[in-house]
């Protein structure tokens, strides 16, 4: 199990990325009429970052075991 985790810390690194990039390339397109699912894709990047340092912060422990 503690061997995926850095696989599930790598994806969840990407999601961030991705969904990053996508609400910032879709505020610029839709401007103030995409402001509203850019807001939601920021919310979503921020979820994800913090079950990426969740993630993180359990393969540090795991490893200092």
């Amino acid at each position: 199990m503690s061997s995926s985790l850095p696989v599930v810390l790598v994806l969840l690194m990407l999601g961030v990325v991705a969904v990053l990039l996508f609400g910032i390339v879709h505020f610029v397109r839709r401007g103030e009429k995409g402001a509203r699912l850019s807001n939601k894709l920021m919310q979503m990047r921020v979820l994800l970052q913090g079950l990426a340092l969740v993630v993180f912060a359990i393969i540090m422990w795991l490893s200092g075991r």
